[in-house]
């Protein structure tokens, strides 16, 4: 019974750090996406695999309403991108990287210290 509560308390622990663990690499499906943090309100944007195909990034407040950035990628197999976040207010925003039929989020938190948080969407 001692081992059981002890095991539970470990899962709630790491349960509750994985957002924190995060901040550095966000690994999705066939690891196409990676979002790093450079930085003070800087991430950096990796995306591999693309076959030529044409990709949409862009990163919005968390209903979609408002894009503050947006850019289309063609013809590439590879892109490497740096994004300064420094002109976005304190919130939470989201990534969002479309590439044939698939749809990769992030969710970017700026937080009042200037600090970037990075967790993903499951």
């Amino acid at each position: 019974m001692k081992f059981v509560s002890m095991m539970l308390a470990l899962c709630f622990a790491l349960a509750t750090a994985a957002p924190l663990m995060a901040n550095d690499v966000f690994p999705v499906e066939n690891n196409n996406l990676s979002v790093t943090t450079a930085g003070s309100k800087t991430i950096v944007i990796a995306l591999k695999n693309l076959q030529q195909k044409r990709a949409m990034l862009s990163i919005e407040d968390l209903d979609g309403t408002i894009i503050h950035y947006q850019e289309t990628i063609a013809k590439r197999n590879g892109y490497r991108k740096t994004l300064n976040l420094s002109n976005l207010p304190v919130g939470k925003y989201l990534l969002v990287v479309k590439e044939g039929g698939r749809k990769y989020q992030q969710v970017i938190v700026i937080s009042k210290s200037d600090e970037l948080l990075l967790s993903a969407i499951r």
